[in-house]
């Protein structure tokens, strides 16, 4: 039986959207002792206040093991004032505060007292939150997508959680050219609406800054493995060793987890992510999305490939 002070371990996926991180989500998850939450970070606003839907297909506050989550961790919806955690939680994860934090990490302080303050309250929220998760759902391990660095490094300065760091990389072209597609999200069940699109501009921005600050989580003590998509793609076995490396646990089969996702009723209740969490359970294919190399225009091609070209090479992918 596992006792409630013990730290929760968190199996985190960083770096950029659009990377395949569902995907390897998806796979993961069948793994005994795995659970997975999705893009967790974006909780607060999608799921406690505009109740968009879980992967189980069902509105988040209607959702039987979420009711208990929440119950478990505040002692109900009603007691929780979820717009304020989202306030506290933009206050701390602001991306210019990150170098900061890994320079405290590293022994130089240079936050404020008001910042750590805060900080440590929202951590206080979301702190209660995995460990209700885990509760209630008696896994080993939590599964994380939420990419974004900022939310990882509120994760690694927790007492009471073990981060554990994949960072998956994507070409920079293949992340912006499908970051231009149109995709219906349908969490969002009372209307439709699509997924953001980003201009060239962004994308460049995003890229090179998630991977930068992802990285740098190496030097600051979280467990670290880097993984690029299309290497998983081309040896999806291969790929998941890294993951089972990184957590030093015994190799899964892919082809096991493959059938268990397609045969297997292990129920998926997370939150945010890749539209392809809905629906119903296909065969899942691995593959690589190379469509950007012929459709993504020259112009837009060639400002991704120069703004993101030291980053490309140190990746070691062609220019």
């Amino acid at each position: 039986m596992r006792m409630v002070s013990e730290k929760v371990k968190v199996l985190y996926i960083g770096g950029v959207g659009r990377s395949g991180s569902t995907l390897i989500d998806l796979i993961v998850s069948q793994a005994d002792g795995f659970f997975s939450v999705g893009e967790l970070r974006y909780v607060w606003t999608r799921n406690f206040q505009e109740n968009q839907l879980c992967a189980s297909g069902e509105p988040f506050r209607e959702s039987p093991f979420w009711q208990k989550v929440v119950e478990e961790a505040y002692g109900g919806f009603d007691q929780i004032d979820a717009a304020y955690v989202e306030s506290l939680r933009e206050k701390v994860e602001r991306l210019r505060y990150q170098p900061r934090i890994w320079l405290d990490q590293k022994g130089i302080k240079t936050l404020t007292e008001d910042y750590q303050a805060t900080l440590r309250e929202y951590q206080g929220y979301l702190g209660k939150l995995y460990q209700a998760i885990q509760k209630v759902s008696n896994c080993d391990y939590i599964l994380d997508s939420s990419k974004n660095s900022p939310h990882a490094y509120m994760l690694h300065t927790m007492d009471d959680v073990d981060l554990y760091v994949l960072h998956l990389i994507r070409d920079s072209r293949a992340f912006a050219y499908s970051w231009q597609r149109k995709k219906v999200r349908p969490e969002i069940h009372w209307k439709t609406e699509y997924m953001a699109q980003f201009p060239i501009s962004l994308s460049i921005r995003r890229w090179n800054s998630e991977n930068v600050l992802v990285a740098m989580l190496d030097s600051i003590g979280a467990p670290y493995k880097r993984l690029r998509y299309e290497d998983f793609a081309h040896d999806p076995q291969s790929g998941l060793d890294v993951i089972w490396d990184l957590l030093g646990l015994t190799q899964y089969k892919l082809q096991d987890l493959l059938d268990r996702y397609q045969h297997d009723d292990k129920p998926n209740y997370s939150v945010s992510g890749n539209p392809i969490r809905f629906g119903e359970r296909k065969e899942i294919k691995i593959r690589l999305d190379e469509e950007w190399q012929e459709n993504m225009p020259f112009r837009q091609k060639l400002f991704m490939t120069l703004g993101t070209l030291p980053l490309l090479l140190w990746y070691r992918y062609i220019p």
